[in-house]
């Protein structure tokens, strides 16, 4: 039998007579007369088997509870580096990105903001930490903006949202927004982030290129028809 097998701890104090190594031990292997291996778990499923040997005495319960805490205190560790990682990964991606990457409590105060924000609105994060997302939304548009809110409350995803933002130095600019709930451990929604893009040459494009087909259309209306 493997191991922890049956998901719980296994104590051997006789490990000659349980004759696990049916074949004779390893080369170089330390002769084990004692051994107790214990089962780690993150949720439901077995994430490493820890095991001690060769005690003085008997192994016991008491032993077996001291071990689990030992090792469930090192897992514990190993996970709090690996999400610490993972949390120094992602906030490089955020600041590396080219879009603009805000976040912002349910008040719609702002809580974060990286170097894409800064490059498409123009202000630096030490202007805009602590202010009201709604310096960033044009003159008219502020019902907009709380629909936007109560929909994150609702959980709500919200994606290639066409918008218009504006800008520190006061321009409006054509802006493609995705905006999705933060939710906490609980499953309640605590804030909100948005990827924003900006549109605007894209918006000027298609407005050039619906200009110039009404220009045409227009241009084929004034010749007269032919009759042959």
């Amino acid at each position: 039998m493997k191991p922890c097998a049956r998901r719980q701890p296994i104590i051997t104090n006789d490990y000659a007579a349980a004759n696990l190594w049916k074949k004779g031990y390893p080369e170089g292997h330390v002769k084990v007369f004692r051994h107790m291996n214990v089962p780690v778990f993150d949720g439901h499923k077995i994430v490493m088997v820890a095991g001690v040997g060769n005690k003085s005495s008997d192994y016991d319960e008491s032993d077996v509870r001291q071990l689990i805490l030992l090792i469930e205190g090192m897992w514990r560790i190993v996970q709090r580096k690996r999400a610490e990682q993972k949390a120094v990964e992602l906030a490089a991606i955020v600041q590396s990105s080219e879009d603009a990457i805000i976040g912002k409590n349910l008040d719609g105060i702002i809580t974060s903001w990286n170097k894409g924000a800064e490059k498409i609105y123009g202000y630096n994060e030490s202007e805009v930490i602590g202010k009201p997302i709604s310096i960033l939304v044009p003159p008219g548009r502020e019902d907009e903006f709380l629909r936007i809110i109560e929909e994150i409350k609702s959980s709500k995803h919200i994606e290639h949202y066409q918008t218009l933002r504006r800008k520190k130095d006061g321009h409006s600019i054509h802006m493609s927004l995705t905006i999705s709930p933060i939710i906490d451990a609980e499953g309640k929604v605590v804030a909100a982030s948005t990827i924003g893009r900006d549109i605007s040459e894209r918006k000027r494009a298609e407005e050039a290129l619906s200009q110039s087909e009404e220009e045409y259309r227009l241009l084929v209306n004034q010749i007269p028809a032919v009759v042959y």
